[in-house]
């Protein structure tokens, strides 16, 4: 009784110690593919995918803030902020 007791008081320990993040819903992530780094903004690029009758085109929709919501791991990172030479 007591080896059941440690093992759910473990389970619930470790349970309340993990970060779980929010689930979100695939529908709800906003795809990045090219993130512009100015010198005094950040330009994230979303893509749209739209489906056509034997292709799919591509929209794109421009966002200045960064948001939770989106999916950047594999987005093209474009930096064209020049530091000025003396």
């Amino acid at each position: 009784m007591k080896k059941i007791l440690i093992l759910i008081i473990i389970i619930i320990g470790t349970y309340l110690l993990l970060d779980i993040p929010k689930y979100i819903e695939l529908n709800d992530l906003k795809i990045i593919d090219r993130i512009t780094i100015n010198c005094d903004n950040i330009i994230l690029r979303e893509i749209i995918p739209v489906k056509d009758d034997n292709s799919i085109e591509y929209k794109y929709k421009y966002y200045n803030k960064i948001n939770n919501n989106f999916y950047y791991k594999k987005a093209k990172i474009i930096n064209k902020c020049q530091k000025k030479k003396n």
